[in-house]
């Protein structure tokens, strides 16, 4: 493994030295010289992929705390070492996995190393390799903005240090093939503005009030309480969405539903194609079901959520009560996989997008569940 890593790294900063040269001859000057540092080893990778010590039953450590010494001592109090750390795979399909994590961890910490110790100080960005996790669009999103490894932080062991994307230095304005960051930023907008009105101060003074003493002190920060609720909203959307902005197909399960919910339900076929747009993934399933009665005799129908995934849809048209919120409202909570409502109110004249939320919000029906509209513009707004 470590000639994988070594490899890895050495091929980083061969990059590295690269496209420094390449951009001192585009800008027409000389860079400044620095020392070079050492080529990242082997453990600091089988640190980074382990998620440190926080899988184990000593969290909280350092890397350094686990390097034996030249006495060959560890530093901590429960005698963890790096060697701990190490995987025991028992076949080689999960060596060649954890060889691939290797490789990249070990070229993205190696090239990470020069940009932090160049004096020149080069931007960076997170570049993924193809479809990529809700995580790593919100940071690629951002382009060429990192200056250090903690502006980019928040959160490393999102995926226990499992990242594929690559680290691309820049020393002026520059474009990449595939890399569409305005793009992932469109996206993941999209996603901060649809629970906007539940991640404010406010809101997180709420979250507070509800916690204990104990909890309190270890309660996330805002501005990380506040990313982890946009992280959970992107998870929610299409993959493809995510990365690429096209929408995902309205789906039916089985297909032959398709020409049923046509003649009967058009109206829905038209929300779900507006939840589509704006990045949810909607598949139409079958919503009753017969079960047998208790007493053995007969049968009757319950019914389930319209669409995959728990999600209930509710097309106004001339709704203008509180009842009748609360009447859909009441309904959901009846159906046992039904997990979210979406009341799509870009075809309702009897309310306004504000006035409909405020009501939403005044219900007591379905508060174990989450709550969106799709407002007159045809963008999704959480109502609670």
């Amino acid at each position: 493994m470590e000639s994988y890593n070594d490899k890895a790294a050495q091929a980083a900063a061969d990059y590295f030295e690269q496209i420094r040269s390449e951009w001192s001859n585009y800008l027409g000057k000389d860079l400044p010289d620095f020392d070079r540092p050492p080529l990242p080893d082997a453990g600091r990778a089988v640190w980074k992929l382990a998620g440190g010590s926080n899988n184990t039953d000593y969290p909280g450590l350092r890397y350094e705390d686990v390097i034996p010494d030249a006495n060959g001592q560890v530093h901590n109090k429960y005698g963890l070492r790096i060697d701990d750390l190490w995987p025991k795979h028992a076949n080689l399909d999960q060596w060649k996995t954890y060889l691939r994590h290797v490789v990249s961890t070990s070229s993205r910490i190696g090239m990470l190393d020069q940009i932090g110790s160049d004096p020149s100080k080069p931007r960076w960005a997170r570049v993924p390799v193809g479809e990529t996790c809700e995580f790593c669009v919100m940071l690629a999103s951002r382009g060429f903005v990192y200056l250090t490894r903690e502006t980019a932080s928040l959160g490393g062991g999102f995926h226990n240090g499992r990242c594929d994307c690559n680290i691309v230095p820049s020393w002026g304005e520059r474009h990449i093939a595939g890399y569409h960051p305005d793009t992932l930023y469109r996206q993941y907008k999209s996603c901060a503005d649809t629970i906007s009105t539940l991640t404010t101060q406010d809101k997180y003074k709420e979250y507070l009030s509800t916690l204990s003493d104990k909890e309190k002190a270890k309660a996330p920060e805002y501005k990380k309480w506040k990313r982890d609720l946009e992280l959970a909203e992107m998870r929610w959307r299409d993959r493809t969405w995510l990365n690429t902005g096209t929408p995902p197909p309205v789906g039916y399960n089985p297909p032959e539903l398709q020409r049923e919910i046509s003649n009967i339900r058009p109206h829905e076929i038209r929300t779900a194609q507006r939840l589509a747009d704006n990045g949810v993934k909607a598949t139409f399933k079958i919503d009753v079901k017969k079960v047998p009665n208790e007493n053995g005799k007969g049968t009757h129908d319950i019914g389930y959520a319209d669409l995959e995934n728990g999600i209930e849809i509710k097309t106004l048209k001339n709704t203008s009560s509180t009842n009748t919120i609360n009447s859909h409202l009441k309904s959901a909570s009846k159906k046992p996989d039904a997990k979210t409502v979406v009341m799509d109110n870009s075809e309702n004249d009897g309310m306004s997008d504000e006035d409909l939320i405020a009501r939403i919000r005044r219900c007591l029906a379905f508060r174990d569940g989450k709550v969106y509209i799709i407002r007159h513009d045809g963008k999704l707004t959480r109502a609670r």
